[in-house]
């Protein structure tokens, strides 16, 4: 039987998936994961054999702009991974910006000259329809073989990605014998899972630089491995060797398989005010900081001005839920200081708002109103305006396909917040500066309160007339931007400048407004868990995605309660 081979280099930036994606490619972990960037520091050679075929992928650590000798040391390392392989997997996350990491990254495959496929990973966390535009986003920079949108976190696309792998398979022998799935020695997998559990579970008291060296490795008759580790400074690592008691064991499965959410619910009204407390006030700083650092990814996008930042963040937050992509990325595509050129007419300012979001064009308009939109001007007058703004200023519109109107209550359509933002910018109250200022809750409400303009307070779309109504943004809709928008902000801003009046006022924010009112909340009121304000709900929030959803019970305060009971 014949026999073919391909290489295939894994390259992006840092956290975008790349160690996930070859353990699941391999089936088995043979590269460790982190929440931390430069978890990966050596290539990683993930081999999998499908039939005559042998594919070998590369992981390699994350491209980034090194600020040490490690970081030096990573970044040769993936310039010499991309170069002498049969393929490049380009692994990008699901937003329609290409930055600078990714920009090198394809300026080096260009000069490789090698074959690169584009994967899109994590698209579990984004709308089908908002990948579009990230595809648009990359096509012009190079010429990818193939576009795959996966989830290697769920396997999700990886049968197609590895039917385009084997077509740059080449004739020839196995590179690495049959049924193995690494490369690498068992005693440098077992030091880089000691890693991983210290990265994972010591991350305020250890530095990420941390490295582990096994200097002695042997198995026991009874199958146990003794090892001998050190750190990076030489000092040893005590090996421990720990029987896990039957209860904790049982304990620990019942987490795993009971049907009821949480699985934890029996214990909860038995934790003391101190555990709960504690565990709250934990979850709550996690969230904001985890929202801190996509401020700080929007602040990249918009080359460090902080001031467009938070419009992008505002509007991303007006689009409550179901068009807040759509809304991030109108709002990265708004020229903003050529808006300001026009700040002091509303009928402009409108003009281009609508014109970047791709809503003045007639077949965006339902076909039955489309007759009653041209007659009553104001759409044409729009469009006319728009056109000549869009001339001026060398503008282009955002694809109009990415607005969701299906399940949206029409309070909530793309043109009504618009036109409220709209109004928001015209009334100087869509500032960085104006929100800073404001230091209680009920100042922030008064800063971001806003209605329609005249011609929405009788419309929600072109052409089809309503009750007079000046659409006001609702208590309910103040509340849930200033805990997703305002209390984010503060946060992200006060860590940014060092100034803890910023944080403090965030989390006072936080204490004032009451809890939010959905199922996860409810849930956990449930089970006898006392929600008291925003941020009670937004720590149960935090707690039912990154720990309840991933079964991350181990890492859990009320999981640890729950095994030694």
């Amino acid at each position: 039987m014949k026999t073919k081979t391909a290489m295939i280099t894994i390259a992006g930036r840092p956290n975008v998936g790349k160690s996930t994606l070859a353990n699941a490619l391999v089936g088995e972990k043979i590269a460790i994961v982190s929440h931390k960037p430069q978890t990966t520091r050596n290539r990683i050679c993930a081999i999998v054999d499908r039939g005559d075929t042998q594919l070998v992928f590369i992981d390699t650590p994350g491209f980034h702009r090194p600020r040490t000798k490690l970081g030096d040391y990573m970044v040769n390392v993936v310039n010499q991974s991309v170069a002498d392989v049969d393929a490049v997997i380009l692994l990008v996350e699901p937003i329609a910006n290409v930055g600078p990491q990714e920009q090198e990254l394809i300026e080096k495959i260009r000069e490789a000259k090698v074959p690169a496929i584009l994967v899109i990973n994590k698209i579990d966390t984004v709308e089908k329809e908002t990948l579009l535009p990230v595809i648009a986003a990359y096509k012009d920079l190079l010429d990818f073989t193939d576009v795959i949108p996966i989830s290697a976190k769920w396997h999700d696309g990886l049968d197609s990605l590895m039917q385009v792998c084997e077509g740059f398979a080449q004739e020839g022998p196995f590179m690495f014998p049959e049924g193995i799935s690494t490369d690498m020695p068992e005693k440098q997998v077992m030091a880089e899972i000691i890693r991983e559990k210290l990265l994972w579970n010591l991350e305020k008291e250890i530095p990420h630089g941390t490295a582990v060296e096994i200097t002695k490795f042997s198995e026991r008759d009874d199958g146990i491995i003794d090892l001998d580790a050190k750190n990076s400074k030489g000092e040893p690592l005590v090996q421990m060797q720990l029987d896990i008691p039957e209860h904790v064991l049982k304990h620990y499965q019942e987490l795993l398989t009971i049907d009821q959410y949480p699985p934890c619910y029996q214990i909860i009204p038995s934790l003391t005010k101190l555990t709960i407390h504690s565990w709250m006030s934990a979850l709550q700083t996690e969230r904001l900081s985890q929202k801190t650092e996509a401020i700080e990814e929007r602040v990249r996008q918009c080359n460090g001005d902080w001031e467009n930042a938070y419009f992008v963040t505002l509007a991303r937050n007006f689009g409550f839920g179901i068009n807040g992509e759509a809304f991030e990325q109108w709002a990265l595509n708004l020229p903003l200081r050529a808006v300001d050129h026009h700040r002091d007419d509303l009928f402009q300012i409108e003009a281009i708002f609508m014109g970047q979001a791709g809503l003045l064009e007639l077949n965006t308009i339902p076909e039955r109103y489309q007759k009653d939109a041209l007659n009553d001007g104001y759409f044409a007058r729009l469009r006319n305006e728009y056109l000549y703004l869009s001339h001026k200023f060398s503008m282009q519109p955002m694809d109009y396909k990415l607005w969701q109107f299906l399940r949206l209550r029409p309070q909530n359509f793309p043109h009504i917040r618009i036109s409220q933002l709209a109004n928001l910018y015209y009334n100087r109250r869509a500032s960085l500066s104006q929100l800073l200022e404001a230091t209680t809750v009920k100042e922030a409400k008064k800063v971001l309160s806003t209605s329609v303009t005249e011609y929405w307070e009788t419309h929600y779309t072109f052409g089809s007339t309503s009750v007079k109504n000046e659409k006001h943004i609702s208590p309910f809709s103040l509340n849930l931007l200033i805990i997703n928008t305002v209390v984010p902000i503060l946060f992200a801003y006060g860590r940014h400048r060092g100034e803890e009046k910023f944080c403090d006022r965030a989390f006072d924010f936080l204490e004032e407004l009451k809890a939010e009112n959905n199922h996860i909340v409810r849930m956990w009121q449930q089970c006898g868990l006392e929600v008291e304000n925003a941020g009670d709900s937004q720590a149960l929030i935090q707690l039912k995605k990154e720990y309840c959803d991933r079964k991350e019970c181990l890492r859990c305060r009320i999981g640890y309660e729950y095994l030694k009971r």
